[in-house]
């Protein structure tokens, strides 16, 4: 049972009983003593000091990220991110129950692979991926990421709806704002997050586009969408499309638009467990299904390179070269 962790704060932890043998081997610079611990700095001496003393079966494995963790801190990175990229890090070393120093390219390989057997997602295969790269590529210099291809899922996207789904889905929806709020979900490919926050004022109704406020990025808006929002938002020229009913000032709650999705998939009889993610993700497989530029829809859903695989390099010229996806006479 391991002893030493890793703590949040940026220390090797080790208890008092265990420690007092240990810190007789440091300088007295190089930890505090408090109520239940001994707070150790970290650095690649004292994990070794911890090596010697306690044994690698003693060592949490946490304690062999110190650095990522450092790294991460200084980063400009979401703390979601962080918490993400030191998580998977975590999990693979447990796994392989193994240290940084110890990892080869196979062992990388292998962990994607068997999340891909076991049926991860898109994004958790893209995600362990990036966060493995950051680690041992960027910050280690250890292994090669570029020799390492990148693990996909075939499509349909895990949790995806087919267009018929989606046509049936809204044909249900009784409710003009219940019904817009899916539409531009699904037609734009937003978040949750991103969708309830829409502002009359971050779209453009002239030229079909609205601006995405957290990393400013513009989205295309259908033809047929833009009139319906343009004559829903009335004669507002400021405030959330997609208010809450009890504040107008206030958006929607992301579990009020959950709430929403679910009762539209019961009303259009579809009984499967699907999120209101499943729209983004039917947006993307859709419009790959059309032959849309890969490039294009990453630009539109606003991720990195390195989480969306592109099969071109060609960049779009005008959101009018992209299909309206609530036009549904492919259906006919």
């Amino acid at each position: 049972m391991a002893t030493a962790f890793l703590s949040r704060g940026g220390y090797f932890l080790i208890e008092k009983k265990e420690g007092k043998g240990l810190v007789k081997n440091l300088y007295k610079t190089d930890y505090t003593l408090g109520k239940n611990y001994y707070y150790i700095k970290t650095n690649r001496i004292t994990l070794e000091k911890l090596e010697e003393y306690l044994g690698y079966e003693k060592i949490d494995k946490s304690c062999y990220l110190f650095e990522l963790q450092k790294e991460l801190k200084n980063s400009n990175f979401s703390q979601t991110t962080k918490k993400t990229y030191f998580s998977v890090n975590l999990s693979f070393l447990r796994a392989v129950n193994k240290t940084p120093s110890e990892i080869t390219q196979k062992d990388i390989e292998r962990f994607l692979s068997i999340l891909k057997r076991r049926g991860k997602s898109e994004s958790t295969l893209g995600v362990t991926y990036s966060a493995l790269k950051y680690f041992y590529h960027n910050l280690l210099k250890k292994i090669d990421f570029n020799s390492i291809k990148r693990p996909t899922s075939k499509l349909p996207i895990s949790g995806t709806l087919s267009r018929q789904e989606i046509k049936k889905i809204l044909e249900n929806i009784k409710n003009i704002k219940h019904r817009l709020l899916i539409e531009v979900a699904y037609s734009c490919g937003l978040k949750l997050q991103e969708t309830v926050r829409i502002k009359v004022e971050d779209i453009d109704f002239k030229n079909g586009a609205l601006t995405v406020r957290k990393n400013f990025r513009k989205v295309p808006i259908p033809e047929s969408l833009a009139r319906k929002l343009e004559t829903f938002k009335k004669d507002r020229k400021k405030g959330y499309i997609f208010f809450s009913d009890g504040n107008k000032k206030k958006h929607l709650t992301p579990r009020s638009a959950e709430e929403i999705f679910k009762k539209a998939l019961k009303n259009a009889g579809i009984n499967r467990n699907l999120s209101f993610k499943s729209l983004r993700d039917s947006f993307v497989a859709h419009m790959l299904e059309k032959k849309v530029d890969p490039e294009i829809i990453r630009k539109i859903i606003g991720v990195k390179k390195n989480q969306f695989e592109s099969k071109y390099k060609l960049y779009f010229k005008s959101f009018n070269d992209l299909p309206d996806l609530l036009d549904f006479k492919d259906l006919s």
